[in-house]
């Protein structure tokens, strides 16, 4: 794993292999070297690489009890996404939906 500032960070590695350059989801949400549509490319392929190590458990092909850690991240890195997917809504101006979801119209 990179430290921030490491001149060894990789964006295009940490893409491919986020798990080898990020402990946990939280720590690409508070890397400032990204920026958030950024993060969110990350943590979805990471999110993408658990669900397959969850169907490949699923299919008795991964080993035994890997499934329950493997759970344990991919909540983690949905939750991760939607702190991410919620400051680029409040960045873009976007709040949350009006009930009715009306709109004026001058």
């Amino acid at each position: 794993m990179t430290r921030p500032n490491d001149p060894r960070f990789d964006v295009n590695a940490a893409l491919r292999d986020p798990g080898a350059f990020y402990k946990n989801p939280s720590a690409v949400v508070g890397d400032d070297r990204l920026k958030d549509p950024l993060k969110l490319e990350v943590l979805r392929r990471w999110g993408d690489y658990e669900e397959a190590l969850q169907r490949a458990d699923n299919e008795g092909m991964h080993p035994e009890g890997a499934a329950d850690v493997n759970a344990d991240k991919l909540k983690l890195i949905k939750q991760a996404i939607s702190r991410v997917e919620r400051r680029l809504a409040r960045a873009r101006g976007a709040g949350p939906a009006k009930p009715g979801g009306a709109s004026k119209r001058d």
